[in-house]
């Protein structure tokens, strides 16, 4: 009996281990098909062509980032109660609305619409994704293997990015609306396989509301006390923890310059007399330097050093926009700086919050996204008016200024991400 017992507690541990590595097999099937960022080199040109001018574009990042806000903490409290995979099945659903969107409504309001559910994609995704991995790995003892698991992942749908987007220049040239339809093709084909998925929750005992509710509230449905709860306890987890703040003011500053900048790329070759068909050739470019960097994410931390690569960002950051700003071809090699901060500085920071973050995981890096975030809302459509009121090339000075000086605030304050210099 006791053999029979034995025999059935590693047969049953067995095969738990065997589905939730058959879960990395899924996300790696999905990350294979989910070509998120396809229209990403036509995105711009496709505004302008449809009469658009960086004012309404950069107004239109800006709205993005103010729903955004809006959904952050909403989304990532859904995600820690409901399961990580329901959020990652939305999100791909909101993408293949937005794909929808500007199929049939290639028009400003139709715009404000795709910055919307791209603002419902990217927040259910936010944080769900990262928190299915690390609890993935947490359940089978694997916690240090993030960064790596983390990174080929990311690397795989870089590389196929990559890949896709090489032609994509041509295909809007051929049909403007045909990269949108293969983006909804790959949100579609994503979305039955992340059905497979088991869906996974951290700490699910944190989520349980007290029993002792007010008489006054109990009308109230418990799914609202779960996510009240949840969020309380984010809360508390970042105010008494001074290195998650810090992580969260870093990165709200690199993720503006870097989102600023990043959409400015596409004005940029237009001004400097790239050919769109090139476009997604320059992109494919662009992806693969990204999906090398983040398929090395881990090799770079090591070899580098985190201390040394929280100033290194920004100064990638701080050196792409001054080439820019010369308006020349020659310095077009400078637009490869910041794919390679994109390949490694989302690995490294969700790395140092998951080494600080003991629960609430979603809930504390929707909050970080959200802070984030505010940062954009004013400060993008500024880059949009300025463009239109000055030039790009002054525009990017302005920036540069700015990054220059965060940069020697991040390098020189003795206190500003202190826990993490050592490492």
């Amino acid at each position: 009996m006791a053999c029979a017992e034995f025999v059935w507690k590693w047969k049953t541990k067995f095969g738990n281990m065997k589905k939730r590595n058959n879960n990395f097999h899924i996300l790696t099937i999905y990350q294979f098909f989910f070509i998120s960022m396809i229209v990403d080199p036509i995105i711009v040109l496709y505004a302008l062509d449809q009469g658009l001018t960086p004012s309404h574009i950069f107004l239109i990042f800006s709205l993005e980032t103010l729903f955004l806000v809006l959904l952050e903490i909403p989304t990532g409290i859904v995600s820690d109660v409901n399961g990580h995979k329901y959020s990652i099945l939305l999100a791909t659903l909101f993408f293949c609305l937005s794909q929808l969107t500007l199929i049939f409504f290639p028009v400003f309001s139709g715009f404000v619409f795709y910055a919307l559910f791209t603002a419902f994609f990217k927040s259910f995704l936010s944080g769900a994704d990262n928190a299915y991995i690390f609890i993935a790995l947490k359940m089978q003892n694997r916690e240090k293997e993030f960064s790596m698991i983390r990174g080929k992942l990311s690397a795989i749908n870089l590389y196929l990015t990559a890949i896709v987007t090489f032609f994509v220049g041509f295909i809007y040239v051929w049909n403007p609306k045909a990269p949108f339809w293969l983006g909804l093709t790959s949100g579609v084909i994503s979305f039955f396989i992340l059905t497979q998925l088991d869906n996974l929750k951290e700490n699910e005992d944190n989520h349980k509301p007290k029993k002792e509710v007010d008489q006054a509230s109990s009308h109230i449905p418990i799914i609202f006390h779960q996510y009240s709860h949840n969020l309380k306890i984010a809360i508390n987890e970042i105010k008494e923890k001074k290195s998650i703040q810090d992580v969260f003011i870093y990165s709200s500053f690199i993720s503006f310059f870097l989102v600023g900048l990043l959409g400015t790329y596409q004005i940029y070759l237009e001004d400097i007399s790239v050919p769109s068909q090139y476009f997604g050739i320059i992109y494919c470019i662009l992806y693969l330097f990204s999906a090398i960097a983040s398929q090395k994410a881990s090799v770079i931390k090591n070899a580098i050093g985190t201390s040394l690569l929280l100033w290194l960002f920004p100064v990638l950051i701080m050196f792409t926009a001054a080439l820019m700003a010369t308006s020349h071809v020659a310095f077009i090699v400078a637009l490869l700086l910041p794919r390679l901060v994109i390949g490694v500085y989302p690995i490294l920071i969700s790395d140092l919050l998951n080494q600080v973050i003991t629960s609430s995981r979603a809930t504390i890096l929707s909050i970080r996204s959200l802070i984030m975030r505010i940062f954009q809302i004013a400060m993008l459509p500024l880059i949009g008016y300025g463009i239109e009121l000055f030039s790009l090339s002054t525009t990017l000075w302005i920036m540069t200024s700015f990054i220059i000086l965060f940069s020697l605030f991040s390098q020189f304050s003795k206190s500003f991400l202190r826990d993490f210099r050592s490492r």
